[in-house]
């Protein structure tokens, strides 16, 4: 730490040097001109093209229920499958863990968190290769990864 701050005391002490020699040198600098605006435009698209019925969602949206779901989700016989969560609860899900034993990074709910990282009321506490301990209101929570 130390050698930092006296490394960034000289580098600073360079630059005012050499910014009071230009100012008392009297040098100007050559003016420059900007750059003239740049307009490109695009190509209409063939006739024969139609944009795709279907979007891919590939972020999963379509996994969630609408902001309005009633408290459960029908299933395919038309029975309530699941209870959809409330919005006052939290839903956790682990998308991925990037392994780096200096600096590991895990993706909850589409967040990238180191350790000690938090978003809402989840802080994380520990994370291993396959899984990330968390800690959410004041619990211990162990989530694993999904084979």
């Amino acid at each position: 730490m130390r050698y930092d701050l006296q490394r960034w005391a000289g580098l600073a002490a360079v630059l005012a040097a050499s910014g009071a020699l230009v100012y008392l040198s009297g040098a100007k600098l050559p003016a420059t001109e900007s750059a003239p605006p740049v307009s490109i435009e695009l190509p209409a698209p063939p006739a024969d093209y139609e944009p795709p019925k279907e979007l891919r969602d590939i972020f999963g949206y379509k996994d969630l229920p609408p902001p309005d779901a009633e408290e459960s989700v029908p299933g395919a016989d038309g029975k309530p499958a699941q209870r959809a969560p409330k919005p006052s609860e939290l839903v956790i899900n682990l998308d991925g863990i990037v392994w780096y034993p200096a600096n590991p990074l895990a993706s909850i709910n589409g967040k990238l968190l180191s350790e000690g990282g938090h978003f809402r009321d989840i802080r994380v506490i520990k994370i291993y290769p396959d899984r990330v301990v968390l800690k959410i209101k004041n619990k211990i929570v162990e989530k694993s990864l999904k084979r």
